[in-house]
């Protein structure tokens, strides 16, 4: 019998496909439990840790989300042992040597900043544990990849990487040729969650909203990275309404009799600079 995630049962022989399957690797820094059973409940037969080889023998058809990562259960082979892990974290040998450049390269920027005396611009990461960091995300291009890690321990983390006006995921790029070509540890912020992507350029970016009686504000930012020219813009778009004639003072913004409304779009060098700016009013 195979065992689902929900804690049910189904045929083995419908659920498990008969391919060859290719040697992975683990890429969890926490490393990865094998199990007896394809759940989380499973009980717990070894530890793999992080780096560590194994054959995979079978898998399953069902693709699940654990801890942000797509996947499906997989059978496999290590020394003496046969059990299950989630196969969103084992990588093939390519894509993990791959892999491994960029989180030693994180680790590496990260353990460097903790220990500069000059380290308020990114404040957020003087209390990452390494062992609580974790792949958020992964996409890949013709010409490059982009990693995007987050901190397991957040309470407030949630599924876009982003938090109330900014985000403190970690992003690198890496291009085919193995050469890393940017990562947002070296500016002001992070820029963010993966918005979209192509062959010249990948969007990064973070939202705010707000309001209160006579008050309602938005705000978008969005980080253009050119692949070719290896430089990035910073666009920053926000609506607000302001209520400008209410019906009594102590009205609630359903009591506005008039609001205004500002649509503002500012943009931004790899410097800060402001390259554009334009405003409407309503």
């Amino acid at each position: 019998m195979f065992i689902n995630c929900d804690g049910s049962s189904s045929n083995k022989n419908e659920q498990l496909s008969k391919n060859t399957f290719e040697n992975k690797f683990v890429i969890s820094f926490l490393g990865l439990r094998l199990r007896e059973n394809p759940t989380l409940n499973g009980n717990i037969i070894s530890f793999l840790p992080y780096g560590t080889e194994v054959e995979v023998i079978d898998e399953s058809k069902d693709i699940f989300t654990i801890n942000y990562l797509r996947g499906k259960w997989v059978k496999i082979k290590w020394k003496n042992y046969n059990g299950y892990v989630f196969d969103g974290y084992l990588y093939d040998k390519k894509n993990f040597t791959e892999y491994d450049k960029v989180l030693k390269f994180v680790i590496k920027r990260i353990d460097a900043f903790k220990k500069s005396p000059n380290r308020d611009y990114r404040s957020g990461f003087e209390n990452w544990i390494f062992k609580d960091l974790n792949l958020f995300e992964k996409v890949e291009e013709r010409n490059y990849s982009v990693y995007t890690f987050y901190e397991k321990i957040l309470d407030n983390f949630n599924e876009n990487c982003s938090y109330y006006g900014y985000s403190n995921c970690i992003n690198v790029i890496i291009d085919k040729k193995g050469n890393i070509i940017f990562t947002d540890l070296d500016h002001s912020e992070s820029m963010g969650n993966i918005k979209y992507y192509n062959d010249e350029s990948i969007g990064f970016g973070y939202r705010l909203g707000e309001g209160h009686a006579g008050y309602k504000f938005y705000s978008e930012t969005t980080y253009d990275y050119d692949i070719k020219k290896r430089i990035f813009t910073k666009i920053i778009e926000s609506e607000k309404e302001i209520c400008i004639e209410q019906l009594n003072e102590n009205g609630s913004e359903d009591e506005c009799k008039k609001w205004e409304k500002v649509i503002s779009k500012e943009v931004l060098d790899s410097q800060g600079s402001r390259i554009e700016y334009s405003e409407k009013k309503f």
